[in-house]
């Protein structure tokens, strides 16, 4: 357990950042899917549309800000496929798209082989996603913040190339029909071992192991400081990472305020809130070789009660 919430199945894939391409779909001619699971995904390739960074990063955070209304009944249903840069190994997923506390996220599949979110073959996660997200099965009165630390939903497909979901239109007469609000929706798990290995991994430096899910601080008081030690590993068998710069990036609220680093290699070097190690981490290194780098989380003394978040984002100028 991490403070008051269940552990994460894994790490929250940041497919707003690592090259992850989303496409929207709706039901051809603007009406509703019907039929087997298989006619409902191919009635929604009329035509999809590529969402664009501010699209996606809207999905991936944890705000309630409203992404995309449905219509009510008679009107299309909605899709979504992410096609990854990579084969990821996934493990859970958490969607908010609902309507008067009734859960709209439907089908889940997953394919090892598509490459553009809609051909190939594809696996069915479920055909049913179940409203799981708040109490008596629904969404009232919860928001994204409240619900997602919650409501993580896990399943196990390995190698995947693409995953895509349907949501469904909100309920009631259409005439007087609420929309569905579809407001998040985040991936958990990691890029495949079958894949590039070319990249950089944050190491937890107690055990000399890559980090494998999401960190959680737990259940901290307010006016208090907290320390977790890491290093970097070059996970690249053959090329060097050099001008690295670590940051911190808000997820929901000012989270990422909270947060300084310091590489303690470097006595005389004070925390701040971005860490640049110019290199080059040789291939299969770690930086530093023999001490470490320390993340800092100062909560305030006045700050609100609840969640806030953030994330560690490392950007590599050149591979070489």
């Amino acid at each position: 357990m991490a403070g008051s919430y269940p552990d994460a199945p894994s790490f929250r894939i940041a497919y707003d950042e690592d090259g992850t391409v989303m496409i929207e779909m709706r039901s051809a001619n603007d009406q509703p899917f019907g039929g087997d699971l298989a006619g409902r995904f191919n009635a929604m390739f009329l035509p999809p549309t590529e969402l664009v960074q501010a699209d996606k990063e809207e999905l991936n955070d944890e705000d309630s800000v409203t992404f995309r209304n449905s219509g009510g009944p008679g009107t299309p249903d909605w899709a979504y496929a992410w096609i990854w840069p990579e084969k990821r190994d996934l493990f859970g997923f958490y969607g908010y798209a609902a309507h008067n506390g009734a859960q709209r996220v439907r089908e889940l599949e997953s394919s090892k082989n598509s490459n553009n979110g809609i051909t190939g073959d594809w696996d069915q996660i479920d055909d049913s996603v179940s409203a799981n997200h708040g109490p008596d099965g629904g969404l009232v009165d919860w928001s994204v913040e409240q619900s997602y630390r919650e409501f993580t939903q896990g399943f196990n497909s390995t190698g995947t190339r693409a995953l895509r979901v349907r949501m469904e239109p909100g309920k009631g007469a259409p005439s007087s029909a609420d929309p569905a609000h579809f407001k998040a929706f985040h991936v958990y798990g990691t890029i495949a071992d079958s894949a590039n290995p070319d990249r950089l991994l944050f190491i937890n430096d107690d055990t000399g192991l890559a980090y494998d899910e999401v960190q959680d601080w737990g259940d901290i008081p307010r006016g208090s400081v907290h320390d977790k030690k890491i290093r970097i590993l070059n996970n690249s068998a053959t090329l060097a990472a050099t001008s690295n710069v670590i940051s911190f990036e808000a997820l929901y609220q000012a989270g990422h305020e909270w947060y300084t680093i310091r590489d303690d290699s470097l006595p005389s070097t004070l925390f701040s809130t971005e860490l640049t190690v110019d290199g080059p981490i040789a291939a299969g290194a770690r930086y530093p070789s023999s001490t470490s780098i320390t993340l800092r989380l100062t909560v305030p003394d006045d700050e609100d009660l609840g969640p806030n978040s953030a994330r560690l984002h490392m950007v590599t100028g050149t591979w070489a």
